[in-house]
């Protein structure tokens, strides 16, 4: 029947006139002494809904046939068909009515249509329109989505969404605001909507729970509003801002990056000035890494100093690091830390996790202050490095190569710095040198009293080489008596010096500069065998001593001592010859001169 209808329209809205009118005719017939005050009563329902169903022509037939059925069978039965002008008034009065059911009839097609046209011509533009829309009715319920709107919350097409619970939508995601705080759902715009907020927005971040790339939207919602002012339900739009987003993190990223190294570059100039303008070199390292910390936002930074044995380095300075460390810590070299790691592989190193590490062991200075990551360069020295730059965070991070060449550059300008404080030291302690020779020679010159040449010979020692103690011994027969001194004031044995005296030939080390006739050098005493421990001199630790030899016999003895083992080098006994050599002829002057003196007086 469907089908005929459709094919068929005109003829079926006949056809279900006439069929309605002999339907209603049937039933006033079973109905007669009901219906017989009305005869109409029934007929005018077959007579509307033709009119209803196929406008005005079946409507028209409907009433012809109903009025005829009428006059016939109920009013005038038995007589040939008679019309008269109450007839004509039925028959006006139905199809006015026809008219008019036919006119509003006709008007709802229109209407219908028309909303059918633009529900469709809505529903392609929403499902083609490159925003996201869905409506919640007032319970939150999804009651419409588009394809964009289900593809922004991970679904793969809008029936999916709509057929999820929203407890299963949200469990998708984390739901986030654009600092990457959790978003509360209560302050969702469709429920702010449907609460009465006209208009509320927001920016909303979908973090995948399954690890997918998060996404980015700008929501904006309105309420929808029944006859009594009241939200029945909710329509938001989603903006998909995701590249957007990330345009603008990329941008961020680079403009930070771009601030880092323009803050380091900075950082470099300033610490290049202030190592120009002759700061000491150990507040310079102090300086650097504070500038580090600072610059990097670090918690640690270090400088260590390789020791002359290769075995260790020492903390020469550093921040962030428990007290006391700094100046006494020393840290293995080789592959039992990071920094001798470095120097092992002459190239910067770098540490993302310190407890994954597998190229080295992660030394204990590290672990007890619970270093994540870090990175390490080397700090070149004149004949190889000289020691390590680092700097440490307690949480894994990711290093640029800007902060990598960041870090190499300040452990450049230390080196150079290192340097030219080595040669400037090493100028300066020339210069020191000569001076003292040519002072001490025109002291020397301008007396011939042998107490005053002693004392001017330990007073312008200090000015050769750095001790903590000196003294002149005279030899007479074999036995070595103390002259002069100096220093001992601070280590307390004034008192004793006096009485100290020994026999070369009893002493191993005043026996085997006599039988040599060259200097002594003991870096360290505590390892020298040949070392002779008396109470007077524990406090001793390094030491140096030079014959003072005149024709071909020992006269004395010149004596350095330091508290600070192999505080003494080779290079020492190389400043200090010309000096003991200088002092050895003043001596001799002085004694020939005294000795002349006693003669001429006697």
């Amino acid at each position: 029947m469907t089908g005929f209808y459709r094919k068929f329209p005109v003829l079926a809205a006949y056809g279900f006139a006439v069929t309605a009118v002999a339907i209603t005719l049937i039933l006033s017939l079973l109905l007669a002494k009901v219906v017989e005050p009305y005869p109409f009563l029934l007929l005018f329902v077959a007579i509307t809904l033709s009119a209803w169903v196929g406008g005005f022509g079946p409507g028209f037939l409907a009433s012809v046939l109903s009025i005829l059925a009428v006059n016939q069978l109920f009013l005038y039965p038995a007589q040939t068909p008679n019309v008269e002008m109450i007839d004509l008034t039925r028959i006006a009065v139905f199809i006015l009515s026809v008219t008019l059911l036919s006119l509003i009839r006709r008007r709802q097609q229109r209407t219908m249509a028309a909303l059918r046209q633009s529900y469709d011509q809505l529903s392609i533009y929403l499902r083609e329109m490159a925003n996201g829309v869905i409506v919640q009715d007032k319970k939150g319920k999804l009651v419409y989505s588009n394809y964009e709107a289900a593809k922004l919350m991970g679904f793969v097409s809008a029936e999916a969404l709509m057929g999820a619970p929203m407890d299963q939508v949200l469990a998708k995601f984390d739901l986030l605001d654009e600092f990457g705080d959790p978003f509360p759902y209560g302050s969702l715009p469709a429920r702010l909507a449907l609460l009465g907020m006209r208009y509320p927005e927001a920016i909303l971040r979908y973090r995948f729970k399954d690890g997918g790339k998060d996404r980015w939207s700008y929501v904006k919602a309105r309420p929808l509003f029944d006859a009594k002012g009241e939200a029945q339900s909710a329509i938001s739009l989603f903006l998909d801002i995701t590249e957007l987003k990330e345009t603008q993190q990329a941008l961020t990223e680079q403009r930070e990056q771009l601030n880092a190294r323009v803050r380091q570059q900075e950082t470099v100039a300033n610490l290049g000035l202030l190592a120009l303008s002759g700061i000491e070199l150990t507040a310079l390292m102090q300086k650097s890494v504070e500038q580090i910390t600072q610059t990097l936002d670090f918690p640690y930074a270090k400088v260590l100093e390789l020791q002359p044995d290769g075995q260790s380095l020492l903390l020469r300075a550093g921040v962030g690091w428990k007290e006391g460390l700094v100046g006494s810590a020393m840290v293995d070299t080789g592959k039992n830390s990071q920094a001798g790691y470095t120097l092992l592989s002459n190239e910067p190193v770098i540490v993302e996790d310190l407890t994954a590490e597998t190229r080295f062991n992660g030394p204990s200075l590290l672990r007890e202050h619970g270093v994540v990551s870090g990175m390490s360069v080397i700090i070149a020295g004149d004949h190889g490095p000289w020691g390590v730059l680092g700097a440490h965070t307690r949480e894994k991070r990711i290093f640029t190569k800007d902060d990598v060449h960041f870090l190499q550059a300040i452990a450049n300008l230390l080196a150079s710095s290192i340097s030219r404080e080595r040669i400037e030291r090493a100028e300066r302690e020339q210069r020191i040198f000569a001076e003292a020779l040519r002072d001490t020679a025109e002291a020397l010159s301008n007396s011939l009293d042998l107490g005053q040449v002693l004392d001017c010979i330990l007073e312008n020692t200090g000015r050769v080489i750095a001790h903590d103690a000196a003294d002149i011994m005279l030899v007479n027969g074999d036995t070595a008596r103390v002259a002069r001194y100096r220093g001992y004031d601070e280590i307390k044995i004034k008192e004793s010096i006096p009485q100290l005296e020994f026999s070369v030939e009893r002493t191993p080390t005043l026996k085997e500069m006599a039988t040599t006739g060259h200097p002594l050098l003991v870096p360290n005493t505590s390892s020298y065998s040949g070392w002779l421990k008396i109470p007077e001199m524990e406090w001793l630790r390094s030491y140096i001593s030079f014959p003072l030899i005149i024709n071909g016999k020992v006269k004395g003895f010149l004596n350095l001592s330091s508290v600070t083992a192999d505080f003494f080098t080779a290079q020492s006994v190389v400043r200090l010859q010309p000096f003991a050599t200088q002092a050895t002829i003043a001596i001799h002057n002085a004694q020939l001169y005294s000795e002349a003196r006693g003669t001429a007086e006697s």
